[in-house]
């Protein structure tokens, strides 16, 4: 067998080529520099992946398709689906168990840049940054900014639905900014000495809606989450608090929302994520002046992009040495005879190589 036939095979779903202006920009360049690997374009974008995309893959890289138990039908090879970003809602996490695939996340990767697209949302709102670009746009100068002014973050609460890396990276980010913190998780008793050493209270979920005056949402996509906040939620919400979602668009009812903000209930929201994308023209959402609205994109940088390549990276680098990639959220799988069947036959391939 020849170099190609005994390295590791990694596929990229075609939605980098077709959606994004310039994919090895996104981490993805050292690609095309480096010998170990064998890697190739799913020939078409199709939004959910079909088993005969997958051929010879050891491992696929990811984006936004869906994945379901029927995309993994009589595939015998493929071990691993590396998510570009963190999100897994999209995956039937339970098929790739079933069918001997790890599934693995790059947490480091979103870390500091989702944080600081955070902050930029916090800092947006309570300056009123973007009504003061469309009034100097418009000639206005002075006149509506005197009627309405930015709010100061001194004594304010920010709340987090979520305690993960994200949030307690922008708690860290915003600790100049004397802010009271506060926020909710499923497992408080993990995060206890995090939150100490940032000064965040934990609570429940009813305390940060009511007391927060900016909501962030970072908790991901799941089934418990699903419209995690509807009209009682945004009801309870001070009139003068804003909401910030970088998550997940359906972990907020969109409906709910849209007409909290119509009623003028809550003071406005930062948005980079919605219940349907790409957001449909004409969308309500649009018409509101009092809603920060980003493709889901705020957070793509080149920190960002640098982060996915060392993780991914890191991945691959393990599969060659016969470990188990960082960050597999399925960690159920690793016990499962079909995957330890093919991680087996992926070494006996490799030693081809290291003869």
């Amino acid at each position: 067998m020849g170099p190609k036939e005994t390295a590791i095979h990694i596929g990229l779903t075609r939605d980098f080529l077709e959606k994004a202006a310039d994919p090895w920009r996104m981490g993805l360049s050292w690609l095309r520099q480096q010998q170990q690997f064998k890697w190739s374009w799913f020939e078409e974008y199709l939004p959910e992946v079909h088993s005969k995309q997958l051929g010879d893959c050891d491992v696929v890289l990811s984006w936004t398709p869906k994945w379901t138990a029927a995309s993994l039908e009589r595939v015998d090879k493929l071990l691993l689906i590396a998510r570009w970003g963190v999100g897994y809602d999209h995956l039937d996490i339970d098929a790739c168990t079933k069918a001997g695939v790890m599934v693995a996340i790059t947490p480091e990767a979103v870390r500091r840049p989702v944080a600081a697209a955070n902050v930029a949302m916090i800092m947006a709102l309570a300056t009123g940054l973007m009504h003061k670009d469309r009034d100097a746009r418009a000639g206005l100068w002075q006149q509506n900014s005197l009627v309405e002014p930015g709010f100061g973050l001194v004594g304010k609460t920010l709340g987090s639905i979520g305690f993960g890396n994200v949030a307690q990276e922008t708690f860290r980010l915003m600790s100049g900014f004397s802010l009271k913190y506060m926020a909710c998780t499923l497992h408080p008793d993990r995060h206890r000495s995090e939150a100490v050493s940032l000064g965040v209270e934990l609570t429940d979920l009813a305390s940060v809606v009511r007391e927060s005056d900016y909501v962030m949402i970072n908790c991901p996509l799941k089934s418990d989450t699903l419209h995690l906040l509807g009209a009682r939620e945004l009801a309870a919400m001070k009139r003068s608090a804003y909401l910030i979602n970088l998550s997940r668009g359906a972990i907020v009812e969109e409906q709910a929302l849209i007409e909290a903000l119509r009623q003028r209930r809550i003071a406005g929201a930062g948005l980079d994520v919605f219940e349907r994308e790409p957001l449909p023209a004409g969308h309500p959402l649009t018409e509101l002046p009092q809603v920060i609205l980003t493709p889901h994109t705020l957070a793509l940088t080149d920190d960002l992009f640098a982060g996915m390549e060392k993780q991914h990276r890191e991945m691959y680098r393990a599969l060659h040495e016969g470990a188990i990639p960082p960050h597999v959220v399925n960690r159920e799988v690793l016990d499962s005879p079909r995957l330890r069947e093919k991680l087996a036959a992926l070494q006996d391939r490799l030693k081809h190589n290291r003869l």
